[in-house]
């Protein structure tokens, strides 16, 4: 055997053990049995053998779940603004006017109503004031301007009246002198008729009986007489007529002084008015002056806090009172820029962020115009129950909406954070199958924290917004 002789040789020294002889003779004396035997012993140390080098079962762990934000594509991106409170119906009463704290009429807590005094200013520390000296003076003035206002107004009437009689005497003068001028001139033709058979007399006398100078000295006596008459009756009937004409100077004159004296009377009348409504508005300015003194409610509320003290003095300007009106109204103002005002949402509310509450709330009014400097206003009407949180001026955080909701017809809007960008592209991730999938985008213009995307994405996406998540990786969304 020489197989067998071999292994011996190579140190297997037990193969010298085994019964050979009998063996070989057992095979040759039922070699069936000896081969299914062997077959059976083949196969169970194939079996054993198989069981004893199988590697033991290494149980898989599975990937664990990553957490992150998202972003859905299909709902208009939330920008997240400062908006300012602008409140009213909180009223600080500030001094008006210099002076001293003389009376305090109200405390902190007390329910007050419109127009309620709250403290007095007096002027010395004596309690004087000068304001309520010269509003007893406006009053004093006002007093005798109302007193005497009728009188001047019935004088003026009456001076009116004389200036109209004065000018109808003129004119009926005027009517008798032209009557008068009318007369003289038939008597100067009487006598002028006289005169001329005085003349055809004389002459007569001096043609046919000149030795008779007696008759002719009485005739030319005669004469002179009727002559002189003559003249005196035609200055007269001059006179008369230039005073009975209407268009003369002289009767130009007396219509002159009547209009002059009308016209002085009308202006009087009117400065006696105005006088009248100065002397009113004194007496207001009076007052107006003395209530600053006088510091009131300007609305039914409650006094917060009383900033003076008896005695103090206080400029123009100095904090005396804080008062709660009843009604109050609050206003959230936000200022954007003209490219977020354009396209701000009028369809999916706002988010105000209001004492750890949220008020879902569309825009009141966006500006037209830029208001203040290149920025616009948008406006949001809180609620009244919200003015207990608020104060004026203070400041709150507003989720605008950016676009509309629908952006199968517009580039969807895109959160800055998610997006991946490197020298030649831009991606984002987004959630498929619940996995973290990579996507290139084209990336447009820029809104505040979101961008829109040309392409790369479709409505109904959902965008992871965290950055520690790489390709393929398994992700979840939290809540």
């Amino acid at each position: 055997m020489p197989f067998f002789s071999q292994l011996q040789k190579r140190g297997f020294s037990w193969v010298k053990k085994l019964p050979y002889r009998k063996t070989s003779r057992l095979i040759k004396k039922y070699p069936f049995r000896a081969f299914f035997l062997t077959l059976f012993v083949l196969f169970l140390l194939i079996f054993i053998g198989d069981i004893l080098t199988t590697p033991a079962k290494v149980t898989q762990q599975n990937t664990p779940l990553i957490q992150v934000q998202t972003y859905q594509i299909g709902a208009a991106p939330l920008e997240q603004l400062q908006g300012q409170i602008q409140k009213s119906g909180v009223v600080s009463i500030n001094a008006q006017a210099n002076g001293i704290v003389q009376t305090i009429n109200v405390t902190e807590g007390q329910s007050v109503s419109k127009g309620t005094n709250l403290i007095y200013l007096s002027s010395n520390y004596q309690g004087g004031s000068s304001a309520d000296i010269q509003t007893q003076i406006a009053q004093k003035q006002n007093e005798i301007t109302q007193d005497t206002y009728q009188e001047q107004k019935d004088l003026i009437a009456k001076q009116v009246d004389l200036a109209n009689n004065t000018q109808s005497n003129n004119d009926q003068l005027r009517t008798l002198a032209a009557d008068s001028a009318t007369e003289s001139a038939n008597l100067i033709n009487q006598n002028q008729s006289i005169l001329n058979t005085i003349n055809q007399n004389l002459q007569n006398l001096q043609t046919y009986d000149a030795t008779n100078s007696a008759a002719i000295l009485q005739t030319q006596q005669l004469q002179a007489q009727y002559q002189g008459t003559i003249n005196q009756l035609n200055s007269q009937q001059r006179q008369l007529a230039y005073q009975a004409d209407a268009n003369q100077p002289y009767s130009q004159l007396q219509y002159n002084q009547r209009d002059i004296t009308l016209k002085q009377l009308d202006i009087q009348a009117k400065t006696l008015d105005i006088n009248k409504e100065i002397s009113e508005l004194q007496l207001q300015l009076a007052y107006v002056n003395q209530s600053l003194m006088y510091p009131a409610s300007p609305c039914s509320g409650v006094v917060d806090k009383i900033y003076v003290t008896f005695g103090q003095q206080v400029n123009s300007g100095t904090p005396l009172a804080s008062i709660s009106c009843n009604e109050q109204s609050v206003k959230a103002i936000v200022q954007v820029p003209s490219n977020l005002a354009s396209t701000i949402s009028r369809v999916q509310p706002s988010i105000i962020h209001v004492n750890n509450q949220t008020l879902k709330q569309t825009p009141d009014y966006i500006s037209r115009d830029a208001t203040d400097g290149n920025l616009y206003s948008v406006m949001y009407v809180l609620p009244a129950s919200s003015s207990y949180y608020l104060s004026n001026s203070s400041y709150i955080t507003v989720d605008v909406p950016i676009g509309i909701p629908n952006t199968s017809s517009v580039d969807p809007y895109v959160p800055l954070d998610a997006i991946y960008q490197t020298e030649n592209s831009a991606y984002v991730f987004r959630i498929v199958d619940g996995k973290a999938q990579s996507v290139n985008v084209q990336l447009g213009d820029v809104y505040g924290r979101f961008v829109s995307v040309q392409s790369g994405l479709n409505d109904g996406d959902t965008v992871i917004l965290n950055r520690n998540v790489v390709n393929g990786d398994r992700v979840s969304v939290s809540k």
